[in-house]
């Protein structure tokens, strides 16, 4: 899957130096400029880690991420020239999932990066009574019988299962098509009545649609 990260930081330079190494690993970057933009991008877009610089004016990163945590778990990697053992405490007891100071490598940041996707990406092997899907290797069993299905599908299935929460058709079709929406809600709707048929009436319901937001898996 694409990975949608949310760079924070009020320095315009570095977020898009950040932007550009995150475009070579083929993420999708998305800027904003201050801690309170930040929250609202959060509160209502789809990410997959945020990148946040501590020092910003107004509301700055440690107060941004204490506001994240009060409604989302998405991943966050503070930035900060503020290295001292009590700046890594707050940033840790705010709730940030890593810390890392400047000046820094980008090859370390991209590392650091690749670490906590891993950490947080839905589990390889996921099982709802007798629904097994291996999203690592992209395989399908119900009752034991394999189920054949596309890689977007298997994709789209594992993501459902993952997080107990509806999911926004927009927020789907970013995390799995790794682009914005567009018309992208109407190939998310083709995608799980595909599921839906496959997996039969009693697993295939179990996929519920909250009508007017989206799409939730119900284990």
């Amino acid at each position: 899957m694409n990975a949608n990260i949310l760079i924070v930081d009020d320095d315009a330079d570095m977020a898009n130096l950040i932007n550009l190494y995150l475009t070579k690993e083929g993420w999708n970057g998305h800027i904003a400029d201050n801690g309170a933009t930040a929250v609202e991008l959060v509160r209502t877009g789809s990410y997959d880690l945020v990148l946040m610089d501590v020092m910003m004016p107004g509301m700055d990163g440690f107060e941004a991420l204490r506001v994240i945590r009060t409604f989302s778990k998405v991943p966050v990697i503070l930035l900060t020239a503020r290295g001292g053992i009590m700046d890594r405490i707050n940033g840790f007891n705010r709730g940030t999932d890593d810390y890392v100071t400047k000046p820094y490598e980008p090859e370390e940041l991209i590392l650091r990066i690749k670490a906590l996707l891993r950490r947080t990406a839905p589990r390889g092997e996921l099982i709802s009574g007798d629904l097994e899907v291996n999203a690592e290797a992209y395989t399908v069993r119900l009752s034991g019988k394999p189920i054949e299905m596309t890689k977007k599908e298997i994709e789209l299935l594992a993501l459902l299962m993952s997080y107990d929460r509806v999911f926004t058709r927009e927020e789907l079709y970013k995390k799995v098509w790794g682009a914005d929406a567009g018309e992208g809600g109407r190939t998310v709707d083709v995608h799980v009545n595909r599921i839906r048929e496959k997996l039969g009436e009693e697993y295939g319901a179990r996929i519920r649609t909250v009508w007017n937001v989206g799409y939730k898996f119900e284990h």
